[in-house]
């Protein structure tokens, strides 16, 4: 196979996952950050890739790459587990890690302790919008009701 069409495979399977229409998935998409592959779905992409390609995936991993589920109420929790390791995945490193057989694309990184701080404050405000938005439904439903 060549580039493209490895390209092109990768990508029907992203959008499969994802629900992500094809023109919005470049090889330069990062596909937890702008695909929006969270969770389960990180999993459910990369047996997907498997099943599809004879790949070693050695040095990948999901939890840091994709995070908790995001229906569950911990991924929204500003202490959950995991959120100071990271790991970018763009479509073009599973592409040419495809090509190369094995993970090419980038290892896992500690973050910095700035980058934490962001991560808590945007986790906080995450939170707090969360329950906000659950207190504004029970006044409204309340005031129907009423």
């Amino acid at each position: 196979m060549n580039r493209q069409e490895v390209f092109d495979d990768v990508r029907s399977i992203i959008v499969h996952v994802s629900g992500t229409s094809k023109d919005q998935i470049t090889e330069e998409s990062s596909v937890a950050d702008d695909v929006g592959i969270a969770g389960d779905d990180g999993d459910d992409l990369f047996q997907a890739l498997n099943d599809r390609f004879q790949v070693d995936w050695a040095g990948v991993e999901l939890e840091a790459m994709f995070g908790p589920e995001p229906s569950s109420i911990f991924a929204i929790m500003p202490w959950r587990h995991g959120e100071d390791r990271y790991q970018d995945c763009t479509v073009a490193d599973i592409v040419n890690s495809i090509i190369a057989g094995r993970w090419v694309g980038n290892p896992v990184r500690e973050l910095s302790k700035e980058e934490r701080s962001r991560l808590k404050r945007q986790a906080w405000l995450q939170f707090a919008g969360f329950w906000v938005g659950i207190l504004l439904l029970a006044i409204i439903l309340e005031r129907l009701q009423g």
